[in-house]
């Protein structure tokens, strides 16, 4: 049966109301104001129960108590699902459809949680947003879709903290975009049309695991203070740049990003970096060969030096790429190490490996700068042998050593 309301009390704080749908469609035509807690459900085996709402400029639901979307299907042509900084909102199993708004779900400082179900946003207006606002998000599981002009599935802003530990968000533009957020993906999947993840302005980001697909970069940096990178797992890809790094206004400071561990993969660049201070494993004298994985379809890291601060450090891992396993030039590599490349199955791989004698003081040999400026006494010369090696720590030299 189907049954049409333009009159829908306020739930007041005390109140606890379960709508059971039992398959059927409810069609509302005034917003939902709920103070209390207000559980959606769908008893019919069949899940084809609704609840329509023909609301135009104003909520579908606004909330400021609990809603919990457990069951059926939540549609809606003209209305926004807002959440109050005092809400919370559920989504375990329903089904919902938003359409012809600038933001999906407004979230206004309050509590998002996602567990199972599904939510596809369409909208044709510009600068919108599946789920837009500050407060916190979590998406346990269930699928996202934001399609047609949305121009990103999920906005964060103001201090937003969103975290994922499973299910999917798939967008037509911006998977995730970040401002002065911050994000942790743990498990889960992201698939854009544009950038995976984009992260603006005092972004913290916290890559453990799950896998982050954009067509143009997987992550995409663009800070002009100081945001912070953290990726440790996963798996980061792109047609274009796995990772991009970039100042968002010339001459200003960029991401600090540290890589130790995951996969990331670009069919131009695994990394891409023109400012900011990227580190490649970490310093701790043990060197892995393996990890992170950086590949790209010409460099795995591509150094671009312009006007901007920039820093590129490498202590772990392997860079592959079919013209280079990367191209410009590194700040720091470990002390004793460089950089070796071979040409395996057509891919150029290079990885830190020990490093040679290089330098000699009298009959002893070195392979480390910093041994043999502590070791050589003024007046003895310091010969370099017939290898080409590069050093990115040269000692500072004393005001009463006299080296040749």
């Amino acid at each position: 049966t189907t049954r049409t309301s333009s009159i829908i009390p306020t739930i007041g704080e005390e109140q606890n109301i379960v709508l059971d749908l039992k398959g059927y469609s409810l069609t509302v035509s005034s917003q939902i104001t709920n103070n209390g807690t207000l559980k959606i459900i769908d008893s019919n085996e069949n899940q084809t129960g609704k609840l329509i709402s023909t609301v135009s400029s104003a909520y579908i639901v606004n909330n400021y108590g609990t809603l919990e979307l457990n069951g059926g299907g939540i549609i809606s042509n003209n209305a926004t699902l807002y959440n109050n900084s005092t809400g919370t909102i559920k989504i375990d199993g329903a089904n919902i459809t938003i359409s012809n708004v600038t933001n999906g779900i407004n979230n206004n400082g309050g509590t998002i949680e996602m567990n199972s179900g599904s939510y596809t946003f369409n909208t044709t207006q510009s600068s919108s947003s599946a789920i837009y606002g500050k407060g916190s998000l979590v998406i346990n599981g269930g699928t996202i879709n934001a399609q047609n002009k949305t121009t990103s599935a999920i906005n964060l802003s103001q201090g937003m903290s969103f975290i994922q530990n499973g299910g999917e968000i798939n967008s037509v533009n911006t998977g995730i975009r970040g401002d002065s957020a911050t994000i942790t993906i743990n498990a889960g999947k992201i698939t854009s049309n544009s950038d995976g993840i984009s992260v603006y302005n005092t972004v913290k980001a916290n890559i453990n695991g799950g896998e982050i697909y954009g067509k143009n970069n997987g992550i995409y940096c663009a800070t002009y203070s100081s945001g912070i990178l953290n990726i440790s797992g996963g798996k980061i890809t792109s047609d274009k740049n796995g990772l991009s790094l970039s100042n968002y206004y010339s001459g200003t400071l960029g991401v600090t990003s540290n890589i130790t561990g995951g996969i990331i993969e670009g069919g131009t660049y695994g990394i891409y970096v023109t400012s900011g201070t990227i580190t490649l494993g970490t310093n701790d004298g043990t060197i892995s060969l393996e990890n992170p994985e950086i590949t790209g379809g010409t460099y795995g890291v591509s150094i671009s030096v312009g006007n901007a601060p920039l820093e590129v450090n490498y202590y772990d891992g392997v860079l592959k790429g079919k013209t280079g396993g990367y191209s410009g030039n590194f700040t720091l590599i470990p002390d004793k190490y460089y950089i070796n490349t071979e040409n395996i199955d057509e891919t150029y791989v290079s990885t830190l490996q020990v490093a040679d004698n290089f330098l000699k003081i009298g009959e002893k040999e070195y392979n480390s700068f910093s041994d043999a400026f502590q070791d050589v006494s003024n007046g003895e010369i310091i010969e370099l042998l017939n290898t080409t090696r590069t050093s990115s720590i040269i000692p500072t030299i004393g005001e009463e050593q006299n080296i040749v």
